[in-house]
């Protein structure tokens, strides 16, 4: 299998392709990712969606499976798959993931939209990858529009693994002093100290007005002023 990269000179436009060890173009992965590009998705969704389909199209054939008989189960040893390093091998020792959980998801959602696609070409039978449920009465956040949607069912995928919640990196002092010094503008290198320091959103520093502040130039120095309450006043 293959992920080809193509060029059609005549309306100037990149295609890509996924081959078959006869290296011909895998025609079901072709319509699906010749929809795509009708409904006008980017490229870059495209190529992942095409890098996508490849692994699953190996995974069938490493396992035998025909494409048009494909279940649920199938589905989950294909999660199965893609976790494990090395596939044809059965490992004694536990071994560290090879892909994460948002991109076996990313995977997952490719091959089940695509199976959407050919089911209602009428190709294969429709992929029970689905579960409705209801909203939970206890919880804690409730939308504007709750008391409407409450009793209408939630569609949610029956597979899908759970991503840890990442925090992103903080930018070091040497960072935040090269980007300091790659502003041109005073503006610019204090508005950067000024959320490094105080730890201030950018909607909140933009926000600032200088009647808020009492600042004394001799001293660089800069006191915030006390602000009256506003109080609702009902009618």
């Amino acid at each position: 299998m293959k992920l080809q990269k193509g060029w059609l000179p005549n309306i100037s436009k990149t295609i890509w392709m996924v081959l078959d060890d006869d290296f011909l173009p895998v025609k079901p992965i072709e319509e699906y990712l010749h929809y795509l590009d009708n409904l006008e998705r980017s490229p870059n969704t495209i190529v992942s969606y095409a890098r996508n389909l490849k692994m699953y199209w190996e995974f069938l054939q490493d396992n035998h499976y025909d494409w048009k008989e494909i279940k649920t189960r199938e589905l989950a040893d294909f999660i199965h798959w893609l976790r494990n390093p090395n596939p044809r091998v059965i490992s004694l020792k536990p071994q560290q993931a090879s892909r994460c959980e948002k991109t076996i998801n990313h995977a997952i959602t490719t091959v089940i939209g695509f199976y959407e696609f050919h089911s209602n070409m009428g190709t294969v039978r429709t992929l029970n990858a689905y579960k409705n449920t209801s909203f939970p009465n206890n919880r804690k956040y409730k939308s504007l529009l709750y008391h409407i949607s409450q009793d209408k069912p939630i569609k949610s995928k029956l597979l899908k693994l759970k991503e840890p919640k990442t925090f992103p990196r903080c930018l070091t002092k040497n960072e935040v002093t090269q980007l300091i010094n790659g502003c041109n503008c005073k503006r610019d290198k204090f508005l950067i100290c000024l959320l490094y320091e105080t730890g201030m959103r950018i909607g909140e520093a933009l926000g600032l007005l200088c009647k808020f502040y009492n600042v004394n130039l001799l001293y660089n120095e800069a006191f915030p002023t006390q602000r009256l309450q506003r109080k609702l006043i009902k009618s």
